[in-house]
C-alpha cells in the first residue's frame, strides 16, 4: 500500500475544517507539544492539535493541553493514512481526541448525539474518491490497540512541562480570554478586556456584547443572547426533553424540526469594523447556561455567567469569536457590530410522486405565495461503491413560480445506509441530500443511496429562511478604549 503524508494530502486542496481539522499555519507549539513535535493540523477550540513527532516514525499524536499533564497526548493513529481512516468512519477529528477516555458504546454515543452536517459529509466523499480509502474498521478498538501498546515515558517535553505545579485547589481560574484559546483560556497572551455593557435586541430576542479583548493577533468579542427560562421550559415540555432523553436517537428530519423551534439556537455569521476597517470573523465557539440543569453545567460555563453577572436563572447562549487584524494592532477607539443570521432549515410538507406528473402545492414559511412541485422524471441508477452495488433514485422536478434563491430544498430522510465487509465498517454514506458523487442541481436531486433496486422515496420540502434581519450594532462611538 503506498505511503500517504500529510504534505502529499496537502497538495489536493481538500479542506477537512468541517472535520475539525485546520491544516494551515500558523501552528503555535504549548507547554504539553513534545518535544521534536511537527504539528500539522489544529482543531481551532482549546489548543488541540495534531502532530507527528521525531523518533517516532509515522505515528499521529493529539495534543489537548486542556486535559492536564496527565492526560494531553494521546497517540491516535499509526500514520497518516490511517488517520484519515479514522475520520472517514467517525466523521470529527473531536472523536479522534477523546476517544482515549472513552468505551466503545460512548464513542458510538458520540457519533449518535453529532449527526453529519452537509459540508462534513462533502468533505469524506472528497477523501474516498480522492484518495481510495476506506473507513477504519472497528475505530475504538484500533485507537485503543495504539494506545495501549504505547510507552509514554519516552515522550519528552520542555522544561514548563516538568515545572511543578502550584496547588490551587479551591482557588477561582483567573479569568484569561485568548485569540485561540476558546472558554478554556489556552495557551497564548491573554487580551486586555475592553467594557462595552451594549445590550440590544435582535429578532425577539435581547442580546449582549459584555465586553471585548484586544490581542496581539486580533480582536476577541463575546456575544450573548438571553433565553428567558419560560422558552426553555415550554420547549422542552412540547419535545419531551429531559436528562434521560436528550434527543439523540431522533431521526433526523425530527433532530431539524426540534433545532427550528430550540431557544439556544443562534447560528449567525459576523464582521467587526475596528476604527472604520472591517475584520472578518476567523473563529468562533459557544456555550450555554442552562438554568433548568444547572448540574449539567461545566466550569466554562459557570465561569463565564460569574464573570459577566448573568441571572443563574435565566438561560444565555454565549458566542465567543475572534477577529483577526488585516495590518497590525490597533488602539481601539471605535467598534460597530454587524450581524447576519444563518439561513435555518425548516421542514415542510411530505412529498412522494411515483411518476413524472405528480404534483404538490405548498406554502413557503410566512408566505402566502402558493407553488407547485412537478416530478419532470423519476429514474433508478446504479453506483459502484468498492465493488459493491448501490442504488440510488434520481427526481427531476420543476417548482412554479420559481422560489426566491436558496429558499428550497428536497431531502429523502430515509435511514442512511450501513455496509460493511471484511475490510471496513462504513458508518454512513451520503446523507439527507444524497450521495455527493452522484450530484445534484437546481432541479434535480438524489435519494439516499440504498442495497435494494427499488424503493419508494418520500422527500420532504425543506425551507431555507432567515427569521430576522440583518443587524448593525455601535459598541464603541470613537471615544477612548474603556479598560477593565
Amino acid at each position: 500500500m503506498a505511503r500517504l503524508t500529510d504534505r502529499q494530502f496537502l497538495k489536493a486542496q481538500i479542506d477537512l475544517e468541517p472535520l475539525g481539522l485546520i491544516m494551515d499555519d500558523p501552528f503555535e507549539a504549548y507547554f504539553c507539544t513534545p518535544k521534536g513535535a511537527r504539528i500539522f493540523a489544529r482543531s481551532g477550540v482549546d489548543g488541540i492539535h495534531f502532530c507527528f513527532v521525531r523518533g517516532f516514525g509515522e505515528t499521529v499524536f493529539a495534543v489537548s493541553p486542556m486535559n492536564g499533564r496527565e492526560n494531553c497526548v494521546h497517540p491516535v493513529a499509526k500514520s497518516f493514512r490511517d488517520f484519515l481512516r479514522l475520520l472517514l468512519a467517525l466523521h470529527d477529528a473531536a472523536a479522534i481526541e477523546q476517544a482515549w477516555q472513552w468505551n466503545a458504546a460512548q464513542l458510538e454515543e458520540f457519533e449518535q448525539k453529532h449527526p453529519s452536517s452537509d459540508e462534513q459529509l462533502a468533505a469524506l466523499d472528497k477523501l474516498v474518491f480522492t484518495f481510495h480509502l476506506r473507513p477504519m474498521a472497528e475505530p475504538w478498538k484500533y485507537i485503543h490497540t495504539v494506545q495501549s501498546g504505547f510507552d509514554y515515558g519516552k515522550l519528552r517535553f520542555s522544561e514548563e512541562f516538568y515545572e511543578t505545579v502550584e496547588d490551587t485547589a479551591g482557588r477561582p481560574e483567573p479569568w484569561k480570554v485568548t485569540f485561540e484559546g476558546g472558554f478554556g483560556g489556552g495557551k497564548g497572551q491573554a487580551g486586555k478586556e475592553i467594557s462595552i455593557g451594549k445590550t440590544f435586541f435582535w429578532g425577539e430576542n435581547e442580546w449582549l456584547v459584555p465586553a471585548a479583548y484586544v490581542c496581539k493577533e486580533g480582536m476577541v468579542l463575546d456575544i450573548i443572547k438571553h433565553v428567558p427560562v419560560e422558552k426553555l421550559f415550554s420547549f422542552r415540555e412540547k419535545w419531551e426533553l429531559c436528562p434521560e432523553n436528550d434527543g439523540s436517537d431522533w431521526e433526523e428530519d425530527k433532530c431539524i424540526r426540534a433545532r427550528a423551534e430550540n431557544p439556544f439556537e443562534g447560528r449567525f455569521s459576523a464582521e467587526l469594523t475596528v476604527n472604520g476597517q472591517t475584520l472578518q470573523w476567523k473563529r468562533g465557539c459557544a456555550l450555554c447556561w442552562d438554568p433548568l440543569y444547572p448540574e449539567g453545567n461545566d466550569r466554562e460555563n459557570k465561569q463565564v455567567r460569574e464573570h459577566y453577572k448573568l441571572d443563574e436563572l435565566d438561560g444565555w447562549y454565549i458566542e465567543r469569536i475572534s477577529f483577526p487584524w488585516k495590518d497590525k494592532k490597533q488602539t481601539v477607539r471605535s467598534l460597530r457590530l454587524s450581524l447576519c443570521e444563518d439561513l435555518l432549515d425548516v421542514p415542510g410538507p411530505e412529498y412522494t410522486p411515483e411518476k413524472a406528473g405528480d404534483a404538490l402545492t405548498f406554502q413557503l414559511p410566512r408566505q402566502t405565495q402558493t407553488y407547485t412541485i412537478t416530478a419532470q422524471a423519476m429514474q433508478d441508477k446504479t453506483l459502484d461503491f468498492f465493488g459493491q452495488t448501490l442504488y440510488t433514485t434520481a427526481l427531476h422536478y420543476t417548482i412554479t413560480p420559481e422560489p426566491p434563491e436558496g429558499s428550497l430544498t428536497l431531502r429523502d430522510y430515509a435511514e442512511p445506509l450501513r455496509l460493511s465487509n471484511r475490510d471496513s465498517s462504513i458508518g454512513v454514506i451520503g446523507g439527507a441530500d444524497g450521495i455527493a458523487a452522484v450530484g445534484r442541481g437546481k432541479d434535480i436531486v438524489c435519494s439516499q443511496v440504498r442495497l435494494e433496486e427499488k424503493r419508494r422515496v418520500t422527500w420532504t420540502l425543506v425551507c431555507r429562511e432567515k427569521r430576522k434581519e440583518d443587524k448593525t450594532v455601535t459598541l464603541l462611538d470613537g471615544q477612548k478604549e474603556r479598560i477593565i
